[in-house]
């Protein structure tokens, strides 16, 4: 898939003085052609073009650690059409994660590798002598294997968190002992804004009532003499005596008293 559509960007963009071939054979991540050579991905990118294989490699192994092995980016298939307005490959969407994420690495590379073409030197090339086997190497300096991924499809890639020494903030890793994460923001250790617990709403119980928290919600449970909702109703209000007379509210003791006058 890949080597069909880097042929058919090249053929698009008029890039035709390039070689597919030769890219897939290729630095030490670009060896994309002979299986015998997949081995020598490793060490420091040659140069860009080498980057963007090492960052599709990287891609693909944060696919296999992030599913536990479930998925193999190596057997997936994807569709993908190309944009000519955008001069780009766009993929398909399938719902499946899995082939979805891999198509995602794929095109990136190929839609960016355009950018870095000017820069191949044929001294990186198999056919004119290049020997991954010799030149290769890992890094001796290296931190760590890989545990953790940082990142979203398809510039996430793995990292060694160095058993908590590092994490990850908005796609990028940074040492937990001098710097911290706020949302998706990247700040100095302590920078962050102090959490603010939660305020509880005012308790809306008039006169005197407490709210009680139920399985269905708030509810009132109000005084004595005191009823409604919001234990907004006491004995005289409504006032029941009308134009005809005053009510006395004598709750405290139980007594409603009707004044009236002719």
């Amino acid at each position: 898939m890949i080597e069909s559509m880097l042929e058919y960007h090249f053929s698009m963009n008029n890039l035709v003085q390039y070689s597919v071939d030769e890219i897939l054979n290729y630095g030490c991540w670009c060896q994309l052609e002979n299986p015998d050579l997949y081995q020598y991905h490793k060490g420091p990118p040659v140069d860009n073009i080498d980057r963007k294989c090492q960052n599709r490699k990287r891609c693909h192994k944060c696919i296999t650690m992030d599913t536990e092995g479930t998925c193999d980016p190596s057997s997936q298939v994807y569709q993908a059409h190309y944009d000519i307005t955008g001069k780009k490959f766009v993929c398909q969407s399938t719902g499946n994660e899995c082939v979805d994420n891999t198509c995602q690495c794929d095109v990136d590379f190929v839609n960016s590798l355009i950018f870095s073409l000017h820069e191949m030197n044929n001294y990186y090339v198999n056919s004119y002598g290049w020997n991954p086997a010799e030149q290769c190497h890992a890094n001796p300096f290296a931190r760590g294997a890989a545990d953790n991924c940082c990142g979203t499809y398809p510039k996430r890639y793995p990292y060694f968190s160095d058993s908590g020494a590092r994490s990850c903030c908005n796609g990028k890793v940074f040492s937990t002992s001098t710097n911290e994460c706020c949302g998706e923001t990247l700040v100095g250790l302590g920078g962050c804004a102090p959490t603010v617990p939660p305020t509880e709403p005012p308790c809306p119980c008039e006169n005197g009532g407490t709210c009680v928290t139920t399985e269905t919600g708030t509810v009132c449970d109000c005084l004595a003499g005191y009823s409604g909702s919001l234990c907004e109703w006491s004995s005289c209000q409504p006032d029941p005596c009308g134009d005809h007379g005053s009510c006395l509210d004598t709750s405290s003791t139980g007594l409603l008293t009707l004044i009236s006058w002719l």
